[in-house]
């Protein structure tokens, strides 16, 4: 520990909250005393972070937030790489911090310290190796990856939009698999999909923070947040009693539905309910903790085929045998496997699908094998074995060793637990009364009658208590349902909030809709009003009202489809009566008809929708059409009968003076 960073800290002043607490705090790095000083709770915290150190130590863990609840809340702001001791511990017991400063040879009498006195004595009897290390955080780190925004307000484009935020998420998935996978890094990975991408992602890495560091970066933008956060010890956090195995160990079946939301549920070999929980911070190493508690895991079994990766995972950390069905199992067939287990043992509560699908897995692996294991039970039972324990000979089944081999391992191991049983002695006659039958019943019945007063005593106390506690529930059931109704009127009124937020979004993008296309008309308006633009109706079955033709006048019409308009409206072009507007992208296009095929189109230049059955272009475009018209009419006939109108007119002129003559 000699060159270690340690901060000593002791309280100075407490408060009703964390903002009013001072401390008093040491800093020692390398044995040298660099620091002395009294620091504000948000001073701590932000001291800590500057320095960095490798031991916090203290005499009392709770000074650190002065309640457990609130210790939670500042255990969360402490640096990762930081190691908590509480210096005054023992083998398990308390001692006094004087006691040990002069054990130490830091000070010379047990009088009591002051803060900054006890904050330099717990950083050096830290640096001496003294006390117990709370390890504050495990060594396993989650990863959060989801989408930095929502898309609601995405107006007529929000599928598209929220499928762009899920592709975004997709590919930092994949950019942080891709470095756990590269460094060696042991994780579990549950997503949840939708269309266009992941919605959502939670890695459970199975590292230190500090490896992470330089690798895997936290991120917070308008489109993707990666969200890192070490995992707290759970055995620092709280007092929860353990399961206590009884001498016997348990062999278990474990059912596992890894996911977002997890599923666990756990058979003895005799197939009785040992344990069964779903949740969604339920990760692979909590999982493997609790089985550990419960009794010694041989089978770890799924439902599909092919199985999770984690799964394997969890039955190679265990190593346990991994059952995988030939099939996966249906919906209906786990219900029904489910179903008659709970008819059987009516007392089970099964909430959810997932505690469904990993209860009918545990199941489905116990069934194939349920024969033999049933096969030794009668096989030992009708060789008289009836009260032997027979969980540690199932599991050789699970492991498909001869029946034979088994029944003879029992028999063996019988006679060898009959001999080392001490002789029974049996005596044909009573030994003699030290004291007199009389005299002893005599102090029964007065050990007895005391006992009975005692009890009664007792009974008073209890019942008076059980009136206490009842006038204190009646109390405490009146102020939770007024609580109630009024915790359910806010929410009422935060879901009506939301409903109304939810309506004035859809009013702004239709008001900016609205907005956006009365600019665009009024734009239109002026290129009409000045001249530089004229109105065309479009030429489709729809709009065949606005079309005006007539002989005396050109009329022009506007269109996307140039080959379905001529099907119908090709004599009208040959009459000279009609000419076509296409799209600015159809230059090619209007070119070839005009100078290959004789049919007047012009690619206009700009082109403005006002609405389905009416478009406004540019003055000069229309200009062009209408000269086209005649000049291509004249061109067709000249094509179809070798004469223009000038020799037409030539030989009806000729004709004419002939006839004078």
């Amino acid at each position: 520990m000699k060159s270690e960073k340690i901060v000593g800290i002791d309280i100075v002043r407490s408060g009703s909250d964390l903002s009013q607490f001072r401390y008093a705090m040491v800093f020692l790095e390398g044995g040298v005393l660099k620091a002395v000083k009294e620091v504000s709770f948000g001073g701590l915290i932000r001291e800590l972070w500057d320095i960095r150190p490798d031991i916090l130590a203290t005499d009392n863990v709770l000074e650190l937030g002065g309640s457990k609840r609130d210790l939670l809340k500042v255990i969360k702001m402490l640096p990762p790489s930081l190691t908590l001791i509480q210096v005054n511990v023992e083998s398990g017991k308390l001692v006094k911090v004087q006691y040990l400063a002069e054990e130490a040879g830091l000070t010379s009498d047990k009088s009591k310290l002051d803060p900054f006195k006890t904050a330099l004595v717990v950083a050096y009897l830290a640096r001496e190796g003294y006390g117990s290390r709370l390890k504050v955080f495990e060594d396993k780190v989650k990863i959060y990856v989801y989408p930095g925004r929502s898309g609601i307000a995405g107006g007529s484009r929000t599928e598209k939009y929220v499928r762009n935020l899920r592709a975004i998420v997709t590919r930092h998935v994949k950019r942080v698999k891709e470095i756990l996978d590269k460094n060696n890094i042991d994780y579990d990975l549950a997503v949840r999909r939708s269309d266009g991408g992941i919605e959502k992602a939670l890695f459970v890495v199975y590292t230190s923070r500090e490896r992470l560091y330089g690798l895997i970066k936290q991120v917070k933008s308008k489109d993707v947040v990666v969200r890192i956060r070490p995992v707290l010890s759970k055995s620092f956090l709280s007092n929860i009693a353990e399961f206590r195995g009884s001498d016997e160990k348990r062999y278990l079946i474990v059912g596992y539905d890894p996911g977002v939301s997890v599923g666990l549920a756990v058979l003895d070999l005799d197939m009785n309910l040992v344990y069964v929980t779903s949740g969604r911070e339920l990760d692979r190493g909590d999982i493997h903790n609790l089985l550990i508690k419960l009794g010694h895991p041989v089978l770890v079994a799924t439902d599909k085929n092919p199985p999770p990766e984690m799964c394997r995972k969890l039955a190679a950390s265990l190593g346990a045998l991994f059952y995988v069905p030939q099939k996966p199992l249906s919906t209906v067939e786990k219900e029904m496997i489910v179903a008659e287990f709970v008819k059987q043992h009516p007392s089970i509560d099964i909430k959810n699908s997932h505690e469904r699908d990993a209860l009918a897995a545990a199941l489905k692996a116990y069934k194939e094998f349920q024969d033999k294991l049933e096969k030794l039970s009668y096989r030992l039972r009708e060789i008289g074995f009836h009260d032997i324990n027979l969980q540690k000979y199932k599991v050789k089944v699970l492991m498909n060793e001869d029946l034979s081999s088994i029944i003879e391992e029992v028999i063996n191991d019988y006679v060898r637990e009959e001999k080392k049983e001490p002789p029974i002695i049996l005596r044909s006659d009573v030994a003699p009364q030290t004291r007199g039958t009389e005299e002893v019943l005599k102090e029964k019945i007065n050990t007895l009658e005391k006992e009975r007063e005692f009890y009664k005593q007792r009974v008073l106390e209890l019942e008076k208590t059980v009136r206490d506690l009842s006038s204190r529930l009646d109390s405490m059931s009146s102020e939770l349902s007024e609580k109630i109704l009024r915790d359910r009127k806010i929410s009422e009124l935060m879901q009506r909030v939301r409903n109304l937020e939810a309506h004035l979004r859809i009013l702004e993008n239709e008001n900016n809709t609205l907005r956006s296309k009365a600019i665009n008309y009024e734009n239109l308006f002026m290129k009409l009003y000045t001249g530089t633009h004229v109105l065309v109706p479009v030429y489709s079955s729809k709009c065949l009202k606005f079309l005006k033709l007539s002989k005396e006048r050109i009329t022009a019409a506007f269109t996307y489809n140039i080959d379905e308009a001529l099907k119908e409206a090709r004599e009208f072009v040959e009459s000279s009566r009609l000419g076509f507007i296409l799209p600015p992208t159809a230059l090619g296009l209007s070119k070839h008809l005009v100078e290959e095929e004789l049919i007047p189109a012009v690619s206009a230049e700009e082109v403005l929708e006002v609405n389905e059955c009416i478009v406004a272009i540019d003055k000069d475009s229309f200009d062009r059409l209408v000269a086209l018209v005649p000049q291509l009419a004249e061109e067709r006939r000249k094509k179809k009968y070798g004469l223009t109108y000038e020799d037409i007119n030539a030989l009806i002129e000729e004709y004419r003076k002939s006839r004078e003559f």
